[in-house]
């Protein structure tokens, strides 16, 4: 894509090129459908030099046709596939076709027409119609696309019209140019609103003979831009980890363009981990370092330990592809905007606020203060202390009496309320060993200490600073 889009900036800053330099795998067809009633007659043969004149320039395999319609359509130029050995016949043959004059102009015909050759069996799979009109249906009345009534109407028959381009079109790219033409005699030029439902938005330009030879001196904007509007398209950023992160370490990811693509990532901002504005550029890859935090509450724990965690991260952003010149000069925007790119990031964190070095030591205090503190524990047994308090769902918070028990079993009452009693039935238990220490046996599965599952058994926990979760229960010890 880098050496295409180089040698379209170069042949767009060049002279005019010949024929034989022009890219395109593809044939196009250049359809040029012409108003010849009577007011518009001089404009038509006006055009027929610079008709002329862009097929001399046209590269081979490209094929030209001129409809021409006032009353009724006709094809006054069959399609035909620009060679070598008849190029100057056809330029001949253009400049000295007599176009026809009448009073209507069948806006319905000359569409019905250039829908027949589009439909035509060999037809180009790029089709580029040249609409020269004042776009003022007015047909006689045996035609059949007219509406009835006075003056400029509607085209009757429009949505059949429509249906039969859509099925024409299909895997086809339609080109559509509409060229206003004002009248002899002072008419106004209208819209082209009635045949835009059925070829489709196009291109609304005021003077023919303007287009004609800028399509002459840029004829590569209209061979290069249905292949450059492809790779525009399939210029689109991939995001994936290289490496996973952690509180302590960066994650990296990798950032890229399709191959043979080049462009610069501007402005970019994630929605989770840090990362300030930078500009990045791809050519076709870049990385992106991220300081990713530990996902909170941390669950406590006595001894640390490694939990693994998987963090998604938004990233947004602005894309500039290169060489920008080259797209400016197609009519195309080397910028996208409004990017988003989410990724999964693995990582891990500690869990505990102590260092694996130092551990002997401090097994060593901690069972010196234990022994103390289960001596302390008979001479005066402790009480539970604080106080309990509940939620149910949304509910607010409701105390949970204790009194001065040492030890309590938490009930769920058949009306959803929450009491203390006997051990067995208890959904789990609390007893206090010391002021520092106390234990919660569970007595079923899905219950969570501080938001970490457990199973069933006995937990370790410190008075004062736990919370327990069970279904839609929440019971928090302050």
């Amino acid at each position: 894509m880098v050496s295409l889009l180089a040698f379209v900036g170069f042949v767009l800053a060049a002279d005019p090129v010949e024929p034989s330099t022009v890219f395109g795998k593809e044939a196009t067809d250049f359809i040029f459908v012409l108003d010849s009633s009577q007011g518009l007659l001089p404009t038509a043969e006006s055009l027929r030099a610079p008709i002329a004149s862009l097929i001399g320039v046209l590269p081979e395999r490209d094929r030209v046709a001129m409809i021409a319609f006032h009353t009724r359509a006709t094809a006054v130029l069959p399609p035909t596939e620009i060679e070598a050995k008849n190029r100057q016949s056809l330029m001949d043959q253009i400049k000295a076709l007599p176009l026809p004059s009448a009073k209507e102009t069948d806006l319905g015909a000359g569409a019905a027409e250039a829908l027949e050759l589009m439909s035509r069996k060999g037809a180009a799979p790029i089709q580029h119609l040249v609409v020269v009109s004042d776009f003022c249906h007015n047909p006689s009345v045996q035609s059949p696309y007219d509406s009835g009534g006075r003056g400029c109407r509607s085209i009757r028959g429009m949505e059949g019209l429509a249906r039969r381009f859509r099925e024409n079109s299909a895997g086809k790219r339609v080109i559509v140019d509409y060229l206003q033409v004002t009248r002899t005699g002072g008419t106004g030029a209208q819209n082209p609103t009635e045949l835009q439902p059925v070829l489709g938005p196009g291109t609304v330009g005021k003077d023919p003979l303007t287009f004609l030879s800028l399509a002459q001196s840029q004829l590569p904007r209209f061979r290069y831009r249905p292949v450059a509007e492809a790779l525009l398209a399939a210029a689109r950023v991939t995001v994936r980890v290289q490496t996973p992160g952690s509180p302590t370490q960066t994650a990296r990811l990798a950032l890229s363009l399709p191959a043979g693509s080049q462009g610069t990532l501007e402005g970019l901002q994630a929605s989770s981990g840090s990362l300030s504005s930078t500009t990045l550029g791809l050519a076709p890859d870049g990385e992106l370092q991220l300081q990713l935090g530990a996902p909170g509450p941390v669950p406590f724990a006595i001894l640390p330990r490694e939990e693994k965690t998987n963090q998604s991260v938004t990233l947004e952003g602005e894309l500039r592809l290169e060489p920008a010149e080259a797209w400016t000069t197609l009519g195309l925007d080397p910028v996208q905007k409004n990017l988003r790119w989410t990724v999964d990031v693995p990582g891990s964190y500690t869990v505990g606020s102590w260092q694996r070095t130092g551990m002997v030591a401090v097994i060593v205090i901690s069972g010196g203060a234990a022994a103390w503190a289960l001596r302390r524990q008979r001479r005066l047994p402790p009480r539970l202390g604080g106080s309990f308090s509940w939620r149910h769902g949304g509910d607010t918070r409701l105390p949970l009496e204790i009194g001065t028990l040492r030890e309590i079993h938490v009930h769920v009452h058949p009306d959803g309320t929450l009491g203390t009693g006997p051990k067995p039935g208890s959904v789990l238990s609390i007893k206090k060993e010391s002021s520092k220490l106390a234990y919660v046996e569970t007595h079923q599965e899905g219950i969570e200490i501080n938001s970490h599952r457990v199973g069933i058994g006995k937990h370790s926990v410190i008075p004062g600073a736990t919370s327990f979760q069970f279904g839609e229960y929440r019971l928090t010890w302050e």
